[in-house]
């Protein structure tokens, strides 16, 4: 059982489209990519908002919710940036 410590947001990584239905090749894939880093501890929750399916890794352990936070700042320091 991995420790958790270090959220990760795998599907952005792996550029994961979406989908109406999740394959569980994908859940699969997901998984060995987890297992295959040297974190100790990740997280993964998906929904499509067009279907309402949902893929959850480790989805019922706690995260300390501040490495939470840091995307969607990120996401508006970019979206700053490009607007000048």
């Amino acid at each position: 059982m991995r420790n958790p410590a270090l959220p990760l947001a795998v599907l952005a990584v792996l550029g994961v489209p979406l989908a109406s239905q999740i394959p569980a090749t994908l859940r699969a894939r997901l998984e060995a990519r987890i297992d295959s880093t040297a974190s100790t501890g990740v997280g993964l929750y998906y929904r499509d908002l067009m279907t309402g399916d949902t893929l959850a890794i480790d989805g019922l352990q706690r995260f300390h919710a501040a490495s939470t936070m840091k995307l969607p700042v990120m996401i508006q320091l970019f979206r700053d940036q490009d607007a000048g």
